[in-house]
């Protein structure tokens, strides 16, 4: 049993449903219809050229004469254009840091602190308290740490409790070094 089949299709139907797709869309094409798609809309848009004519030697096969004729090519052509919907993103995706086990260690302390969780956004809003600081990864966490040894809790109490914990501790913060 092949991958597809495991999906519910075999290759067969597959086959069939994606080629059907582009039979449609080609035949919507050739009518000058716009086609939706997923991320934006095809549209056919006449596209005007300059009219070229050109002297062209051909030869008769019956008779097996040579003659030159005036050969004229097309003015217009159809050009399949693609308009991407304002929410599709061509930027690449944003690789995210891994985090540090310094971090690691600070979210489990707030987290132990707090009773619950903490988020990235509240992390955030603990380096803001510190950033000014020489050395901030370090002062946060000699404050945290500070907090437990006291036997500190804030269940219950929110973050913003913890947070005005967090920077009265003023007197705590990694020297230079």
């Amino acid at each position: 049993m092949s991958a597809s089949e495991i999906k519910g299709f075999s290759v067969r139907k597959a086959r069939k449903a994606v080629n059907g797709f582009f039979d449609v869309l080609a035949k919507q094409l050739r009518q000058g219809r716009s086609v939706k798609v997923p991320g934006g809309t095809l549209q056919v848009i006449p596209q005007n050229r300059t009219r070229r004519q050109t002297l062209q030697r051909l030869t008769n096969i019956r008779t097996g004469r040579t003659e030159q004729r005036l050969i004229a090519y097309g003015q217009r052509r159809r050009v399949i254009k693609f308009k991407p919907t304002l929410k599709l993103d061509f930027l690449p995706p944003r690789r995210v840091k891994p985090p540090t086990p310094e971090q690691i260690e600070m979210l489990q302390l707030a987290g132990e602190l707090l009773g619950e969780p903490i988020g990235y956004q509240d992390l955030i809003s603990l380096y803001s308290l510190v950033n000014r600081l020489p050395k901030p990864t370090e002062t946060l966490l000699l404050r945290l740490r500070e907090l437990m040894q006291r036997g500190n809790s804030f269940k219950g109490a929110g973050i913003t409790r913890f947070l005005a914990a967090v920077f009265d501790l003023h007197w705590i913060w990694a020297s230079r070094g």
